[in-house]
């Protein structure tokens, strides 16, 4: 539907309501639409000044793409999942935004000054993101730490399993000569090279869990 949108000759690139003015590229960024996105740009249409708009708080495409939203468009298992599409997502808005845009300020409020003026606040890029992204860090930093602990008990009962076969003698030893009946069977040789690759990926994982 979007697409056959584009197409018409009359684009409706703005849309206004009673309390603030967004063009259509800041409203799919802001409702995190990456296939409309992807649209916008490759339209003919749109080409130009209207990815360089701002909102009437001064937010631009990437300032948009900075902030958490309160829209998901998919269901993401997890905050550090999600923390990682949100990232991927500005950097993805980034890449395709003039680089001017980069430094610009948006208009967060108004500071009271007791001896002056009230003066504007306003928020970089980084301080927005950092700001707007902090309680869902948190989360994420829990979330890998309850998901590690479920995964080093795996591990570690893998890393057991692992040893016990890996130490375990099939068939055991001849008793006049003391080597191992399989000794020279291919069989034999893939188990136990196999026991070990198993040992060594199931320890590794155990540190691994162990080091989150």
């Amino acid at each position: 539907m979007v697409e056959g949108i584009l197409k018409l000759s009359r684009l409706p690139c703005t849309i206004r309501t009673r309390k603030r003015r967004i063009y259509i590229v800041l409203l799919t960024v802001e409702n995190r639409q990456p296939h409309v996105y992807k649209l916008l740009l490759k339209s003919l249409v749109l080409k130009g000044s209207v990815f360089k708009e701002v909102d009437n708080q001064g937010n631009s495409a990437l300032h948009l793409a900075a902030k958490l939203g309160d829209h998901e468009p998919w269901l993401i298992p997890g905050a550090a999942l999600q923390m990682q599409w949100e990232f991927k997502w500005y950097e993805f808005v980034k890449e395709s935004m003039p680089r001017h845009i980069f430094s610009r300020y948006n208009i967060v409020g108004q500071i009271s000054r007791p001896w002056s003026s009230p003066g504007i606040l306003s928020q970089t890029l980084e301080d927005l993101f950092t700001d707007t992204h902090k309680e869902l860090v948190k989360n994420g930093g829990k979330w890998l730490s309850k998901t590690s602990e479920s995964c080093y008990v795996v591990a570690a009962l893998i890393a057991t399993v692992a040893f016990a076969t890996s130490a375990t003698v099939l068939r055991g030893v001849k008793q006049d000569v003391g080597a191992l009946i399989l000794e020279k069977h291919l069989a034999f040789d893939v188990f136990s090279i196999s026991s070990l690759i198993a040992l060594y990926c199931s320890v590794t994982a155990v540190v691994m869990f162990l080091a989150i």
